[in-house]
């Protein structure tokens, strides 16, 4: 027999509201999965073994390698210094400052020459160094007369006379002689063409005409007489024996440089303490 199920309505006795039938929606049919792209396998990592830490290891260094470090090092201290002692100098000494402009002071130097300042510290230039002129008389003759305490120099070319006073014979001149006369070898007449004569006097001559000045000779005092219209201009010297000498130069104008060169060469020395000047025959000799 067939079982009836019993009606919900029918048991409670209520109503029961039929039921809508629901439509059936046809089911949407899935899309399809996506294709994934193949998985490449990644290369496994192999570890790396643990291992103790070394100290780094130090190339050997070649023999000598130091030493060179060493010199180098001190070939470059000591440019340095050098540069620095250089840079000093140059900056202490002035050359890389401007010189200073010096005063327009001049100096007067012995030979008659004069200097002015110059340099960084404006100090008077050094005076010329003399240079002595050569001696026009080195090659002279020389005479000496040891009794009354002179000499003398003349030309080569030139000779002496010595006239005696009491017999005026005319000699060569000795070391004694009272008059001496130079004149050029060959002169006829000596003692009138003589550009020189020394004369020995027991008294000093005097002489009333003329102008009398006061000069020296070879550090003696002596006094010069030029008298107008003469030929020749005498000097008096007082000699070391007590005696007096009478020099008669030629002022002639072609005799007159030597006759003074000569007379710049008289030189005066002891005389012999027996030796007495002879006494002129006249207080003014013939000139």
């Amino acid at each position: 027999m067939e079982e009836t199920t019993p009606n919900p309505q029918e048991a409670t006795g209520q109503q029961v509201a039929p039921q809508t039938a629901v439509p059936e929606v046809p089911a949407t049919p899935s899309a399809a999965p996506a294709e994934m792209p193949p998985v490449q396998p990644q290369p496994t990592e192999t570890p790396t073994p643990m291992t103790e830490e070394q100290p780094p290891v130090i190339p050997p260094q070649a023999p000598g390698k130091g030493r060179k470090s060493i010199l180098f090092l001190a070939l470059g201290l000591l440019l340095l210094a050098l540069l620095a002692a250089g840079g000093y100098f140059f900056v202490n000494k002035g050359f890389l400052t401007k010189e200073k402009a010096c005063t327009q002071e001049a100096k007067v130097c012995p030979d008659g020459t004069s200097v002015g300042r110059t340099g960084p510290n404006c100090e008077f230039a050094a005076c010329p160094t003399p240079t002595e002129a050569p001696d026009p008389t080195a090659n002279w003759k020389t005479y000496t007369n040891t009794t009354y305490g002179f000499s003398t120099k003349y030309p080569a070319s030139f000779a002496t006379q010595d006239i005696d006073a009491v017999s005026e014979t005319n000699k060569e001149a000795g070391p004694t002689a009272r008059s001496l006369f130079i004149y050029q070898s060959g002169a006829p007449e000596p003692y009138l063409e003589r550009y020189i004569s020394l004369e020995m006097f027991q008294v000093k001559p005097t002489h009333n005409q003329g102008v009398a000045t006061e000069t020296t000779l070879d550090n003696r005092t002596a006094t010069k007489v030029a008298i107008p219209n003469t030929k020749f201009d005498i000097y008096s010297v007082q000699l070391s024996n007590s005696g007096f000498m009478e020099i008669y130069v030629s002022n002639d104008p072609t005799k007159k440089d030597l006759a003074d060169q000569i007379l710049s060469t008289v030189k005066f020395v002891e005389a012999t303490p027996s030796a007495t000047p002879t006494s002129s025959p006249s207080a003014t000799p013939a000139i």
